[in-house]
């Protein structure tokens, strides 16, 4: 599949970047507002060194059957930890909890199968699945769901919330290049395939700084 280089957009303040990102990120998921796509908007058409290749994009889209992703988010009121900080905004683009637990939580019951199992009986019982997830730790109710679905697992409330408290503690540094790479490739991917993702991050500068270890991050991440 070969590799895909990063670009950094530079520029004054308000000459545009951030607006320039958002219509990037429209435009490689071809984004439907009321009827219209994202790509048939501009009134003058996209520029003919552009289309050739969203249309590649939509030839790989097709063979792969898969859907696009665009990941795109600022860094300013992220944490600290820059990996953690980066997954989030993957996480929620692909649709999964923010937060790093979670997200594998719910990469878990997929591998298990039972993901849309433990999901049903929390929205049958009248909650919010991402609500609830905030709290699974000390949820009676996903434990619950847990101890229905697998019993052989889980042989009480008590007990499957014990091992949720084990298994998915909220990290207290940042994750590892590993474990970023693998929560990433879980995050996105769609069946057996990864589908062709665009990932987007605004105020990359301001949230770097002067710390050179955020940059190293960064370089590192790209």
């Amino acid at each position: 599949a070969g590799q895909q280089k990063a670009a950094w957009i530079s520029g004054f303040f308000g000459s545009g970047k951030s607006h320039l990102l958002k219509m990037l990120a429209h435009f490689w998921v071809n984004t439907d507002f009321g009827g219209s796509r994202a790509r048939d908007l501009p009134r003058r058409g996209l520029p003919d060194t552009i289309t050739p290749h969203f249309a590649e994009l939509d030839k790989i889209l097709k063979q792969t059957d898969t859907t696009p992703v665009a990941a795109a988010g600022t860094l300013l009121g992220g944490n600290e930890h820059v990996r953690r900080t980066v997954l989030e905004i993957v996480l929620v683009a692909a649709g999964w909890p923010r937060q790093y637990p979670q997200a594998m939580f719910c990469f878990w019951l997929r591998d298990q199968g039972q993901l849309d199992r433990i999901r049903g009986e929390v929205e049958a019982a009248g909650k919010d699945w991402h609500a609830e997830l905030d709290n699974m730790l000390v949820s009676p109710l996903i434990g619950g769901a847990l101890v229905k679905a697998m019993p052989e697992n889980f042989a009480s409330i008590a007990d499957a919330l014990k091992a949720l408290q084990s298994q998915f503690p909220l990290p207290k540094a940042d994750i590892t290049s590993s474990d970023f790479k693998k929560a990433v490739g879980q995050a996105l991917r769609q069946g057996d395939q990864i589908p062709p993702t665009l990932l987007v991050l605004d105020e990359v500068q301001q949230y770097i700084n002067e710390s050179s270890d955020r940059a190293k991050t960064i370089v590192e991440i790209t």
